[in-house]
Formats: structure tokens, sequence, C-alpha cells
């Protein structure tokens, strides 16, 4: 494995995560209407979700042509019966997602092992950058705002040289073009670029399929088994022990 000399991050629940998430968002607001999903859930909801998403353009495209709150009654009755196996009645499914549009407005935040590693970073002389759905106007109806502004607000913003949302031919993550334009972007080879997201569809699978490296974090032990999980941000230091930096 070659020495990463240089690093792009997933944003939302990589950079930076919200309180609550979607997913603890949809238990209690499932609970709150008299549907039984429990925190006990967590990890089959939220497995579903990053598969079901991994593939942004094709939820933005389905967006567009269901709208948003078509999608979100389809999203939320598929984890309701296909991942849960409830049959909860029309009218419930839409009170949930009239509930999630109308009162989601999470708080975001930067857990302190993320900033800690990207000071470190910064003062080796990495060259940082974020690959994110979200700059490449993927619009999930959550009222999420801009990636430069949510930086600039958590005072990150200077850390990143880019922010890539597709690839010159259109593409969007996990396709491997995106990550290649980050390798580029950084003026680095592709094997030479090490990618973090919280996504084992879109962000690790898909910069292993580029070329490129890897490292999955894994807050909630959704993937144990996968090479390269990390718990806390700085382990992705240990890519660098002892190892000399690229001038």
């Amino acid at each position: 494995m070659k020495i990463p000399y240089a690093v792009s991050f997933d944003m939302d629940e990589t950079l930076i995560d919200k309180k609550p998430t979607g997913v603890l968002a949809f238990i209690e607001y499932s609970s709150r209407v008299g549907i039984p999903v429990e925190e006990k859930h967590f990890s089959t909801i939220e497995r579903f979700r990053q598969k079901y998403f991994s593939d942004g353009a094709a939820v933005s495209e389905a967006i567009k042509s269901m709208g948003a709150k078509a999608f979100w009654l389809h999203y939320n009755s598929l984890v309701l019966s296909e991942v849960l196996g409830y049959k909860p009645e029309d009218e419930l499914v839409e009170t949930l997602t009239a509930t999630f549009a109308k009162e989601y407005r999470p708080e975001v935040f930067m857990f302190d092992d993320v900033r800690s590693t990207l000071k470190s970073l910064k003062e080796k002389g990495i060259p940082m950058g974020i690959i994110t759905t979200r700059a490449a106007g993927v619009d999930l109806g959550l009222n999420l705002g801009k990636v430069e502004q949510e930086l600039e607000a958590l005072g990150v913003a200077d850390y990143f040289s880019f922010i890539i949302g597709v690839s010159p031919s259109g593409e969007t993550k996990p396709h491997p073009s995106v990550f290649r334009e980050a390798a580029d972007s950084a003026s680095v080879d592709i094997s030479e670029l090490l990618h973090v997201g919280n996504d084992f569809y879109a962000d690790y699978q898909g910069a292993l399929a580029s070329g490129a490296q890897a490292a999955l974090l894994d807050r909630h032990t959704l993937f144990s088994d996968v090479a390269n999980r990390i718990e806390n941000m700085e382990d992705i230091l240990s890519f660098w022990v002892d190892e000399p930096v690229q001038a």
C-alpha cells in the first residue's frame, strides 16, 4: 500500500455530524405517531439507508420525477414494510413524513477527533478535499445548507483545496471518475489518494473500485469485518507513522 499523499473526505456523517441523525429522528417520529420503531432498529435502518442512497444520481432523478413529498413517502414506506416488516396504515406514514419535513432541523457539529485530524494533516502538508453529492446538487429535501457555508461556520474551510460533487463526465459518487477527479485536483496518482467516508457503498467501495485507498469511518459498528475500518478519525494518521511526506 502506498503512502497517501492526499486525502478526500465525505461530508455528512464524516466531516460533520448532526443531532439528531436522520435515522434517530425517523425512529423518534415513528414512535410518536404510533409506529413501533425503536432504537434497537438503528443498525438495520442505517445499513438500508446507506445502500439506498449510495447512488446519488439515481436518487436525485427519483426526487425530480416523483417530487420530494412522494419520494419520502415511498422511502419511509419501504423502511417500515420491507426493512422492518411493519404494515402501518397510509395515514400514519403520511403523518410520519409530514412530521419529518416540518420538524427535522438538526444541529450541525464536528467531533473533536475530526478537528484534530484535519489540523495534523495540514501540518504534514497533506492536500485535503471533499467529495459530496450535496455539492452535486442532490437535494434530498432535508434543508441542508451549502457545504462552504457549513465549513466556514465550523472554522475549517481553509483546510480544503477542493470540493467535488461531479466529475467532468457528470458522474457522482460512487462512480470511479469522481475519485479520479479528486486525485487530479490534488495532483497525485489515484493510488496515492486516501478517501475517508462513513458510507460503505458510496465511499468505501466506490473509492476502492477507482483505485484509491479507503478508510471507513464506522462510529456505530455497522461493518465490523471491513478492512481499514475506523471508529475515530485520528486512526487514519497511522497511514503516515514514521513515513516521510511527499515534498
